[in-house]
């Protein structure tokens, strides 16, 4: 009995302290945040957060802290900066053996509600699930509070090489999420709020017809229909001049409702 109240307290202790890689790299416990040392400290945290559980060879995590060739002694200094983080994070909460040295690396060892990135995805996959059944409050809910966790770009923006490829793993999440809170939106009704989250991932991206449908379909609902048609024109452009393709069906089919109750 006592073996299990030791354990969850050591859970408890573990959630104690958050982590955040939706924007810049956060360590944080009710007493306030944890500032890391230097870009490669955070590279080294964000790559074993993303790898959450599973052991990161040491050599690899040379490939993930530097965007060039690294020197003859990025072993040594990934090492050194381990071990200073290891000592940050027990500072600031997490128990002695969250942060694991294995041969032939290293494992962080904290529970995904501890993490930014599994709090966010659990909330996109409760949205999906609500959306299948038709419930679009639910799935809007649902992806207000995942997005409420990002606040800049995934990994504070200071992935490079392999990590990169991570970053962009999340933000085309983040932009997934954006999109489909605006569509339950207009399934809503709540055409405003729609326009307000689509008005951004139009600017953003002028080629993706997902989003433009969406942004077009706002602005007619709202009686702009003007200005819906130009941007219409817009992305006919552009996708002629830049892809050398017209707008696809549904698109098309959308312009021509408009254009028939002008």
């Amino acid at each position: 009995m006592g073996g299990g109240h030791d354990e969850r307290s050591e859970d408890i202790d573990l959630l104690i302290v958050q982590f955040g890689i939706l924007g810049p790299i956060r360590v944080a416990n009710p007493a306030g945040e944890f500032v890391l040392e230097g870009v490669r400290e955070q590279r080294i945290l964000g790559t074993l957060l993303v790898f959450h559980g599973r052991l990161v060879p040491l050599l690899r995590l040379v490939d993930f802290v530097w965007d060039e060739e690294p020197p003859t002694t990025a072993v040594k200094q990934v090492q050194n900066c381990a071990g200073s983080l290891r000592r940050r994070l027990e500072r600031a909460g997490l128990p002695d053996g969250a942060l694991v040295s294995q041969s032939p690396g290293y494992r962080l060892q904290v529970p995904e509600g501890a993490v930014d990135m599994f709090c966010f995805e659990k909330e996109l996959a409760a949205a999906r699930a609500a959306q299948v059944a038709g419930e679009h409050a639910k799935a809007v809910a649902h992806l207000r509070r995942g997005l409420s966790y990002w606040r800049g770009p995934a990994l504070g923006g200071i992935a490079v090489g392999q990590l990169e490829g991570q970053a962009q793993r999340l933000e085309a999440m983040h932009k997934e999420a954006r999109l489909l809170l605006a569509e339950r939106q207009l399934d809503l009704g709540l055409v405003g709020e729609a326009l307000e989250e689509l008005l951004p991932l139009a600017h953003e991206d002028p080629l993706d017809e997902r989003v433009q449908e969406s942004y077009i379909t706002a602005l007619w609902r709202l009686g702009r229909t003007a200005e819906a048609l130009a941007v219409y024109q817009q992305v006919y452009r552009t996708l002629r001049d830049e892809l050398g393709i017209a707008p696809g069906d549904r698109l098309s089919r959308l312009h021509g409702s408009i254009v028939s109750f002008a």
